[in-house]
């Protein structure tokens, strides 16, 4: 009876570890996902702060050119990786797009509107930032 509640107590214990070690190697893609999602959102504001800046300008509004998907506007700006692995860059997709005035939402039919998406990825850390500018 003493050796039953040996083995018993070995497999509660190689089990307890199993169940320690999977919430070690959550917790650790936990971490690398966060930090991912916090550099893809740094990467996504600085090509929309660089977006913003060339369309601020008097007369430069134009310069935002629409391209339903893929531009390059934001080509310029490095996209760095942090971790020199295969697979490991983040990779920076911008859509430009014109609103039309009259009955859109947000844009009055006076005004020269354009929507701007800027989507950054690596591996499953998505993110993706939206905004408007506006020429009235």
């Amino acid at each position: 009876m003493g050796a039953g509640v040996a083995v018993g107590d070995t497999a509660t214990e190689t089990g307890a570890a199993v169940g320690i070690g999977s919430g070690f190697a959550y917790i650790a893609r936990s971490q690398a996902m966060s930090a991912d999602l916090q550099r893809a959102s740094q990467i996504a504001q600085e090509c929309a702060d660089y977006i913003i800046g060339l369309g601020r300008k008097p007369g430069t509004y134009a310069g935002v050119q629409p391209i339903a998907a893929s531009s390059t506007i934001c080509d310029a700006l490095a996209t760095p990786d942090v971790l020199p692995l295969a697979g490991a860059k983040f990779t920076r997709t911008v859509n430009v797009t014109s609103v039309a005035g009259a009955g859109a939402q947000f844009c009055a039919n006076t005004w020269a509107c354009k929507h701007v998406q800027v989507t950054v990825r690596r591996a499953n850390a998505v993110i993706t930032l939206n905004f408007m500018l506006i020429n009235y």
